[in-house]
Formats: structure tokens, sequence, C-alpha cells
């Protein structure tokens, strides 16, 4: 053997690896080493090559001691137990987690319509519909300072009503209903906004999403979850509900959070969809909550989210 044939066997580069792999007959797993020479030096028979390829795997074995092994073979186990036994949250486990994030979320998370008392409420959540609530806390200051009482509203002209609201759409239906619904109140009510579900439903332009509203908002009663554009998007993106209709989305909601986060919930999913979670091109890669949301990594793979800062700049 030259020198140059020794000095090559010496400096033998090899891999030595450990792969788990499934032993068929027993359904259990083992180790097998892999090590050999990448490559035959020119000098080097074929024979005398694949010798040295054996003595290389019987030194590979030899050098690497079961006490490393041991360790290895274990944690790789552990691993895929633990993969393969991992169960997916559910949907009242992420409802729980999502109690604890919200509040380091959103701290300040309320109602952005503005109000003083509940009669300002209810005429802004009716003022709302199809509408942002910037454009209504735009109308409301004048609208506050002429009118005052529900009677006020009551008597209004239609013509003078409308032109007054016409910026927020649906101007004719909203000032039809708005009156009516204050007639009701000045006639039947004593001029006080009702404080049921019930009483408020019965009000004309009232809905069960306004009365949620006015209940958790302006009385401080946990009646309901409101459902709007933002709620109803967030719950089926979180996987907490598979409806579209409204009630339906309540219903499913209520049965997941707490009754005493019921108002606040609407507050945090609002808040959310506003700032982070858009209905087109969601800010997945920046939300607070990608943890907890199954919809986070598909949207982010399938391009139906916003793109990363550092991949648009």
């Amino acid at each position: 053997m030259s020198s140059a044939t020794g000095s090559y066997i010496v400096e033998l580069q090899f891999t030595a690896a450990l792969r788990m792999i499934p032993d068929e007959s027993s359904g259990t797993r083992r180790a097998r080493l892999i090590a050999g020479p990448t490559a035959r030096h020119p000098e080097q028979s074929e024979g005398s090559h694949n010798r040295n390829f054996e003595y290389t795997n019987f030194i590979a074995k030899s050098i690497i001691s079961y006490e490393i092994l041991l360790p290895r073979l274990r944690d790789q186990d552990d691993n895929a137990k633990n993969a393969g036994n991992a169960k997916p949250m559910t949907a009242r486990e992420r409802v729980k987690q999502l109690i604890k994030a919200w509040p380091q979320v959103y701290p300040d998370a309320h109602c952005e319509l503005d109000f003083r008392n509940p009669l300002q409420l209810l005429v802004a959540t009716i003022l709302s519909a199809q509408c942002t609530d910037k454009r209504v806390n735009m109308v409301t200051p004048a609208l506050f300072k002429k009118y005052r009482t529900a009677k006020d509203y009551a008597d209004a002209p239609q013509a003078e009503f409308e032109n007054a609201i016409k910026s927020t759409g649906f101007y004719r239906h909203k000032a039809k209903s708005i009156r009516a619904a204050m007639r009701a109140i000045a006639e039947e009510h004593g001029g006080k906004v009702p404080d049921t579900m019930e009483k408020l439903r019965a009000l004309a332009g009232v809905g069960r999403k306004t009365a949620n509203v006015v209940l958790g908002n302006a009385f401080g009663k946990d009646e309901g979850i409101v459902v709007d554009t933002h709620v109803a998007r967030l719950s089926q993106r979180l996987g907490l509900t598979r409806h579209k209709d409204a009630e339906k989305i309540e219903r499913d909601l209520m049965k997941l959070v707490p009754r005493e986060h019921w108002t606040d919930w609407s507050h945090w999913l609002i808040w959310h969809g506003r700032r982070r979670c858009y209905a087109r091109k969601p800010d997945c890669s920046q939300c607070e909550v990608f943890q907890l949301c199954p919809s986070g990594k598909i949207f982010l793979r399938t391009g139906q989210a916003k793109k990363p800062d550092s991949e648009t700049n």
C-alpha cells in the first residue's frame, strides 16, 4: 500500500448517522448506523476499498458508545410519541386561552360608538347598520344636541330627520325606524329606553344585535353576544362556528364563552377585526393570537393573508 493510499485511508471522510426506522416485524423502532467512505482513492483497488469500508464501519460502531446512543433513541421515540399523540385544541380550549390573551392585546377595548346615555346609544346603533362607527360618530354630535328626548325624535319631521342622517346611508328607513321607536319609548316606557331583550326587540328597527349592544354597553347586562360582520368573520376563522347566520353564530358562541365575558368578547373580536384580521388580506404574520388561530398558517401558505413586511420591502 502506497503512502498516499495509507494517508487517504487515515483521512477517510465517512458519515455516521443514527436513523430510526420502523421494524415491521415487531412494530417498534430500531437504530441503524450508517457509515462509510465518501469516495475511493484513485490508487486504491475496488476490493481494498470495500475492505476499508467494512473496517470504517467497524470503527464507527465501536467509537459511538451505547451511553451516547441510548438517550438519542429515547428522545426520538418520545418526540415521535408526543407528535403522534398531540390532540388538536378544542373550540372551548381555544376560547379559554383567548380570554387570557385578548385583555393583553386590547386592554381598552370598548364600544366605539360615542354616547352618553341609553337613548343616544340606541340611536347610534340603529344608524350604524351598513355604516362605519366613524361615520356615525361624525353625525351624532349635532343630532344629540338637537334631539335630547325620545319625544324630540318622535316629533321631528321625517324629511328634516332624513337630511340630518343622510350620510349614514339607508336614511329613509333609518329615520322611520328611529322616529317610531322613540314614539313607543315616549308613550309606553315613560321616555326611558327599556332594559330587557323582549321590550327592546319590540321597538321598531331593533333586532337582537342592536338590543345586545344597548343592554351590554348602556345597562351592563350580558344577555347575548353582539354578532356583527367582524365577529362573524373571526368566529369562523377561529374555528368557533361553521354557521353564517348571525343568530346561529351567537348561539354557538354563547355555549363556549362564559357569560361574564359576552359583552367584552364582541369588543375584542371587533377590535381585532378592524385592526388585524381584515376581511381581505388579514395580517396573519403580525397577529397577536396567531398560535391560537387554526386559519393563520393556511392563509399564509395559500396567499390569502397579507404578505409579511420583509417580503414587501
